[in-house]
């Protein structure tokens, strides 16, 4: 992938917007909400968000599904429960076969630490839509359909009175974020008038300001300098943990464990239900189920995500999920006509599982089992994190996202740690996009962050017999050279202002170059040797050119670099000509 940089966005501390609208994309629901300047400084924690309604099913939500559905010719059509709306439909009529359904693709940037024109995502008709198309759709429906609702509240106001926030997990790579800044771009969002936010620091910065001055929500620990907690945004896809300090009592915080996690969200739930059905009826008739009846499939998961929010810890009673007769159908042609009831009760001794007409019934530990993939996951990572030195007198856990909502996850929390006050602010499903919204208004109240990698540049060093590689060896007008080498800025794990340069290093210009490109690298170790070291990946490149040209000489340039803020900010200087490149990251 070529990643190049861009012109560096000026700063959102200026005062030339009237609102701030965040759009936050979740892996299983995604949603907008929208502030003015003026009722921010009255109240900050007063936002617009919406109700969304499925037209089918009993689904109410403070966010839309996150699928999206494109036509025959793979224009966009509609988002949310409308898209599921309409594709199921389509299935009902069997004319689905030739629409683009797309869901739950979040995921796909998760972990991908370089992206390019390839990525693509999968359909539910097996072929494959370009992800730029799929994201920028969505962000663009968001934008438009936010648009429309302040039109509708006689809010008029048009683009560049807005001053917009995309959410991104903390977790991801800082390619998949560039990635998302260019597909908000590509909707139509100026980028200068664009910030990326992380989700866990944007539900944190919500729970703080709904509680300052007063106590946190049913709790009596107080929100106040010196508080250290630990964020745990547990969302449908991925889970990111990382732990804040109040660093004054204005709602200021620094990072004291930079941000980790995996992909142990909602959807690790589902993936156990999904492995469940297989193991009941075989993996080829689930396929050949979604293949025959895709309205039915659909049924099934809105089934499910009904009855896993309904599910409580402890519970003794059998939980009935949908077993269309369909489905029963199917395996009894691919199975020699044997009846499902009779195969499953010959292996179900305990009698856990058993089918009555168009049900499947199941035991409350069998359905319970569904969830604890994800929370051994989720609760492991946080006792590692403990483990720390710097965060074992955190006694607070902060849990937002959607998964938070989940009273089984609660309970296991509180279970798994009771020296530390479990923390759940209302609806903590909004958390992150609520607090993205403040953010947007004041930035500058995240003051300090932990380096998630170690960031440095490629560069040439006069070579040392017996420390470099040999295969890096070159001659340059006369002198021998190592190439290849990893120039390190910054240590992953390091304390990085926000706001400042976290390091200034100089490199010299050749005497007859007319440019010089500059590639900075990332890398998962502490102190990578050389850019091809293991745990090393290119995040972008930038060329700064030279007035004058051969006639110049050699030079020196100046790279400043800061890795604190959402984005990696690069300022170069060439010493001779005083000339200044300011870059961000950003995908191209």
């Amino acid at each position: 992938m070529r990643l190049l940089i861009g012109t560096l966005c000026k700063r959102l501390q200026s005062d030339d917007y009237l609102f701030v609208a965040a759009i936050d994309i979740g892996t299983t629901y995604s949603g907008y909400a929208f502030s003015s300047r003026d009722n921010y400084k009255e109240n900050p924690t007063e936002i617009i968000t919406k109700t969304w309604n499925a037209s089918s099913g009993n689904l109410e939500s403070l966010k839309t599904s996150t699928c999206v559905l494109f036509d025959e010719e793979k224009k966009f059509h509609s988002f949310g429960f409308a898209a599921e709306d309409k594709f199921m439909q389509l299935a009902s009529e069997n004319k689905h076969k030739e629409w683009f359904f797309v869901h739950r693709f979040k995921m796909e940037l998760y972990n991908k630490k370089t992206l390019d024109e390839n990525l693509f995502i999968k359909s539910e008709n097996g072929e494959s839509l370009p992800a730029l198309t799929v994201f920028s759709a969505v962000i663009s429906y968001l934008k438009n359909k936010m648009m429309e609702d302040m039109m509708l509240k006689n809010l008029n106001v048009h683009d560049y009175g807005l001053r917009w926030v995309i959410t991104v997990p903390a977790i991801w790579t800082d390619s998949s974020k560039s990635f998302m800044r260019r597909c908000a771009i590509e909707a139509g969002i100026a980028k200068e008038r664009l910030t990326i936010a992380l989700e866990p620091e944007a539900a944190a910065i919500y729970t703080n300001f709904s509680s300052i001055r007063r106590t946190f929500a049913s709790s009596s620990i107080s929100c106040r300098k010196g508080i250290k907690y630990l964020v745990c945004d547990a969302g449908g896809g991925t889970v990111d943990i990382t732990v804040h300090e109040m660093i004054d009592d204005e709602g200021h915080v620094r990072e004291l464990y930079k941000a980790s996690g995996g992909d142990w969200g909602g959807t690790k739930v589902d993936q156990e239900v999904k492995k469940f059905y297989e193991k009941i009826v075989g993996k080829d008739v689930m396929e050949k189920f979604k293949e025959r009846n895709m309205e039915g499939a659909l049924e099934l998961a809105r089934d499910f995500e009904t009855k896993k929010r309904a599910f409580k810890p402890n519970s003794e009673k059998k939980v009935l999920l949908k077993f269309p007769l369909s489905l029963q159908d199917i395996y009894e042609d691919l199975n020699n006509g044997n009846t499902i009831e009779n195969d499953i009760l010959k292996k179900n001794v305990n009698n856990d599982v058993q089918i009555r007409r168009d049900k499947i019934v199941v035991s409350a530990d069998v359905f319970g089992s569904f969830f604890t993939p994800s929370l051994v996951s989720i609760c492991n990572h946080i006792s590692k994190i403990f483990e720390n030195p710097d965060v074992r007198d955190v006694k607070i856990i902060l849990l937002v996202g959607g998964y938070a909502e989940s009273e089984i996850l609660t309970s296991e929390l509180e279970k798994k740690f009771p020296d530390q006050k479990l923390v759940i602010p209302k609806e903590p499903g909004l958390s992150v996009l609520k607090g993205a919204v403040i953010f947007g208004h004041e930035p500058e109240l995240i003051q300090e962050r932990k380096a998630k990698y170690t960031y440095g540049i490629e560069c040439s060093t006069v070579f040392c017999e017996g420390k470099h590689r040999e295969d890096y060896k070159k001659e340059v007008d006369g002198v021998v050279y190592c190439a290849r080498v990893f120039d390190r800025h910054v240590k992953i794990g390091s304390s990085l202002t926000v706001g400042k340069y976290q390091s200034t290093r100089t490199y010299s210009k050749q005497a007859n170059a007319l440019a010089q490109n500059m590639y900075v690298y990332a890398s998962s170790q502490e102190n990578p040797k050389y850019v091809t070291d293991d745990g090393c990946f290119l995040l972008g490149s930038t060329k700064l050119e030279f007035e004058g040209g051969k006639t110049m000489g050699a030079s020196v340039i100046e790279a400043q670099m800061s890795f604190s803020g959402t984005e990696i900010e690069v300022t170069l200087t060439c010493k001779t000509t005083g000339r200044v490149t300011k870059v961000h990251l950003e995908n191209k």
